[in-house]
């Protein structure tokens, strides 16, 4: 399956906006996974902030999301990044995506814990 790219919702703004994928880490029972499949369209506020369900995140560069990938292939315990509808598995063939800005709306808690298990991935 082809990766989707963010969406826009048809509204006029009057400031810039910009499509971004909306990220989350899920937690199974041996793994994480990281989604990017929910997209928006928001205005740019301070520089580098935007507005999702009453909540300020911080939009992320497109190099952010690539990192991501990378980190989660060093897991090796069957998680799956998924951008824009499109499965990415740390023992793939298929790794290719394009890159595209994001917000992350983890809590702050399960990103402790992913950086757990990548520390106990780590030989």
């Amino acid at each position: 399956m082809s990766q989707q790219p963010p969406q826009g919702d048809a509204r006029y703004r009057v400031n810039s906006s910009v499509r971004c994928y909306v990220a989350e880490l899920r937690f199974g029972t041996v793994s994480a996974s990281w989604s990017f499949d929910q997209s928006a369209e928001r205005v740019v506020l301070l520089g580098d902030m935007v507005v999702y369900k009453t909540r300020h995140y911080r939009l992320q560069p497109p190099e952010r999301m690539i990192e991501i990938v990378e980190q989660h292939s060093q897991l090796k315990s069957g998680g799956v990044v998924t951008v824009g509808n499109k499965a990415i598995y740390w023992d793939g063939e298929d790794r290719e995506f394009t890159p595209y800005p994001f917000i992350d709306i983890t809590p702050p808690s399960d990103h402790a814990r992913f950086r757990a298990m990548l520390d106990a991935a780590r030989p």
